[in-house]
């Protein structure tokens, strides 16, 4: 019994940094796709004048 609660606090635990670095890349992608649509804009509006 104790041994099952043991690995299910080790599979817990791993879930939830897996989640954590999830989130890490879901920021840095955001943050990369706003970096990219500011610079297509400037770009645009370069190739108007």
């Amino acid at each position: 019994m104790q041994k099952h609660t043991i690995q299910e606090k080790h599979l817990l635990e791993n879930f939830e940094q897996q989640r954590k670095d999830l989130y890490i890349k879901l920021n840095y992608l955001q943050t990369e796709r706003e970096s990219i649509n500011s610079s297509l804009k400037n770009l645009n509006q370069s190739k108007e004048f």
